[in-house]
């Protein structure tokens, strides 16, 4: 808090239940609210902090009266055996995305598996699971998740989009559906990463410049085939100067960029898992080696 009376109590609510309660005794404190634990899979968990007079916080930059939303927090996992928590999915045969058994370890974990012979889906080839982020322009938010590659994954040409953050275009202005402003993919022997912006309120064609810009290969290192790897990204989604990506890999944080990270849109972002292959959409050009 950088202004108010303390000492105070402040309570954590969820469900008009109290769950933690912190005292502030000095202004200026910074103060640490754990509630991972009282995050269920599946379910969007809302955060309200009640108190005994209005405070401001530095961060997320809300005056916190008497019961007002503060934020929320997602956790989805596969343990029920089914896909329930996400908006949907993409894919030509429903095989391709389903729940089995960790190979590296204990718990239930999402297969993603493609073949260049399947069918088109949404304009190219993908097997892809969305989750609905209920973001957009201006919110901060961080994201954790864990990718496996397994023991017989072959490499070829053409990239594989593994995970990626989408958002639909803005038909009222004209806008067509691009590339997304951040991807993560696979190319030959490294994980990488794509981030495209552009502060125009409409993104006419795929290529955001001279405006926007884009950096299609920020590299995250080579990927270890049987080995899980954990990823923590860290996004501002802005298209202006004060965006954020911070992405850490087993811990270590390896990218720190400022500056814009995303589209000027309307609609809010999503989150897609699986595999998005572009280069399988024509039927000759599988880019197997």
């Amino acid at each position: 808090p950088t202004s108010g009376t303390a000492p105070v109590a402040i309570a954590v609510k969820l469900n008009g239940k109290e769950i933690l309660s912190r005292t502030v005794n000095t202004i200026g404190q910074t103060m640490y609210l754990d509630v991972s634990a009282f995050i269920t899979g599946g379910k969007t968990a809302v955060f309200e902090l009640e108190s005994q007079a209005a405070f401001t916080f530095e961060a997320p930059e809300l005056t916190i009266g008497l019961k007002e939303v503060l934020a929320f927090a997602r956790r989805t996992d596969f343990e029920n055996g089914g896909l329930d928590g996400f908006a949907g999915y993409e894919t030509a045969k429903s095989g391709n995305l389903s729940v089995v058994n960790n190979p590296n370890g204990d718990g239930k974990v999402l297969r993603a598996y493609l073949n260049h012979t399947d069918s088109i889906v949404a304009d190219s080839k993908r097997t892809e699971l969305v989750l609905d982020n209920l973001s957009g322009v201006g919110s901060e938010l961080w994201y954790t998740f864990r990718i496996y590659v397994p023991e017989d994954y072959v490499v070829d040409s053409n990239l594989e989009i593994i995970t990626q953050w989408h958002v639909a275009p803005d038909k009222n202005l004209g806008e067509v559906w691009r590339s997304p402003p951040l991807g993560m993919k696979i190319t030959g022997e490294h994980f990488a990463v794509s981030n495209r912006w552009d502060p125009k309120p409409a993104t006419v064609e795929n290529d955001p410049r001279p405006e926007g810009g884009l950096n299609d290969n920020i590299g995250l290192g080579k990927w270890e085939a049987g080995k899980w790897t954990d990823w923590v990204f860290h996004v501002k989604w802005s298209y202006q100067e004060d965006g954020i990506l911070e992405i850490w890999r087993d811990g270590r944080q390896i990218v720190n960029k400022k500056g814009p990270t995303t589209y000027n849109d309307q609609s809010r972002i999503c989150m897609k898992h699986g595999i998005y292959k572009g280069g399988y959409k024509s039927d000759t050009d599988y880019g197997l080696s």
